[in-house]
């Protein structure tokens, strides 16, 4: 039964994609006005936008007048107060407009951002409270966005969490299905280390049957085990899916001596985010040599790197691939989904690097070769991850290591990194 042992793999990449991530496929996720309408000479009181200014650190960029796009932009578009509110009030906050979608929020702020895979602002219609932003997209029809507004203002308090809502394009894969009582079990422990500071929360998901467990995904932002369960637990019942186990790891909060608003999650995520990255060395040493143990020896999760897979999400897709560079020997598979970091393409430095991109009809995940020694120290650093996802606003980028030497980001000096040649795959 070779074909039960983790193959499924392709599907868990397309599951995570649809449910765990905020994201957008715009190379592969409704009426239909001439798409591309150029910026505008002049335009009525009734619906002239004071358009919010990008950040193209951000990867924020406004549409070409004269040309299709090829990459996620900002479109300026005539709007239609009314209809705006109309939809508001039907429930509807994002639509397609020809090859845009258009996104919208009514109420006082002084400033309303999207969050999720895309973000962007949204911008203030004239002498209203109607705030919208269109996105072109190519291949729209294909995209699946999760999304939120987030206004801000003086009278505004932030949630601890947002909710997203969900758009999905005409020619977008459905929903995967979702069970509403699970027939395996969602477990949660705590792990002290003596790597970190206190104890950390672990999310386990267990999955339905016996017999031996076909593979483990170690999931960053651990949380996310609660919400990804109901749709694993389906598939793996259903025969769909083999018995895959998900760990999930949360990141911790900040200490005593730490500034009240630090940034944990950033320090134990992002390679660099600070000088000596003392928090991120340290949770990688939690993760490989506390958690991936002790998942097998309480839960039984597999010892086999091609049994091993990595999944994160903004940050901890950064951490995901990291993972997999840094420890190829340990781990077999990558799914790093809407990667963060800080790096910005004004600060970076270029790569000696092969690079080459690959749009595929959903998230794949990425398998490495095991070498014979880990890389450690300063030769850690990925290939040209940061600055094809700045570039190019790709959701989803994953990168290999193979024998060469490439050349470290952001901190303005370069290191070797182990192998011989690197190369970088985005995969959309």
């Amino acid at each position: 039964m070779q074909h039960r042992r983790f193959t499924r793999l392709p599907l868990l990449a397309v599951l995570f994609a649809s449910v765990a991530t905020s994201c957008v496929r715009p190379h592969s996720g409704s009426s239909a006005p001439a798409p591309g309408a150029p910026a505008r000479a002049a335009v009525s009181a009734t619906d002239s936008v004071e358009f919010a200014p990008l950040s193209r650190d951000r990867g924020q960029i406004e549409c070409p007048s004269d040309a299709a796009p090829t990459a996620l932009c900002r479109a300026r578009r005539r709007v239609d107060v009314e209809d705006v509110r109309r939809r508001l009030a039907a429930g509807t906050s994002a639509w397609q407009d020809g090859d845009a979608l258009v996104f919208a929020y009514a109420g006082p702020a002084t400033a309303v951002e999207l969050g999720g895979g895309l973000q962007y602002p949204l911008s203030r219609v004239h002498g209203t409270d109607v705030w919208v932003l269109a996105l072109r997209i190519p291949e729209i029809d294909r995209v699946i966005a999760s999304y939120f507004t987030m206004p801000v203002g003086p009278t505004i308090t932030r949630p601890s969490r947002y909710t997203p809502s969900v758009w999905r394009g005409s020619r977008a894969p459905v929903a995967p299905p979702k069970s509403s009582q699970l027939q395996g079990r969602v477990v949660i422990d705590t792990l002290s280390s003596r790597f970190l500071t206190s104890p950390r929360p672990m999310i386990t998901y267990l999955p339905p049957g016996s017999g031996e467990i076909a593979g483990v995904v170690y999931v960053g932002d651990g949380g996310a085990v609660t919400s990804l369960a109901p749709y694993l637990d389906t598939l793996i019942a259903t025969g769909r899916l083999s018995r895959v186990m998900l760990v999930g790891l949360e990141t911790g909060r900040p200490g005593p001596n730490d500034p009240p608003r630090m940034d944990v999650r950033a320090h134990e995520y992002l390679w660099n985010f600070d000088t000596l990255n003392t928090r991120f060395l340290a949770h990688e040493r939690f993760f490989v040599d506390d958690v991936i143990p002790w998942a097998e020896s309480r839960y039984g999760a597999p010892a086999d790197r091609l049994k091993r897979a990595v999944f994160g999400f903004s940050n901890s897709g950064a951490w995901a691939i990291q993972m997999g560079i840094r420890n190829p020997g340990r781990i077999g598979h990558v799914l790093g989904f809407s990667p963060g970091g800080i790096c910005r393409r004004s600060s970076m430095a270029r790569f000696r690097a092969h690079h080459r991109s690959a749009t595929i009809s959903s998230p794949a995940p990425w398998s490495l070769p095991s070498t014979a020694s880990p890389m450690r120290g300063a030769e850690q650093s990925p290939p040209d991850i940061w600055s094809t996802a700045w570039s190019t606003s790709s959701p989803v980028t994953t990168g290999r290591c193979g024998p060469s030497s490439c050349r470290r980001p952001c901190n303005g000096r370069s290191a070797p990194v182990h192998g011989s040649r690197c190369t970088v795959a985005r995969r959309t």
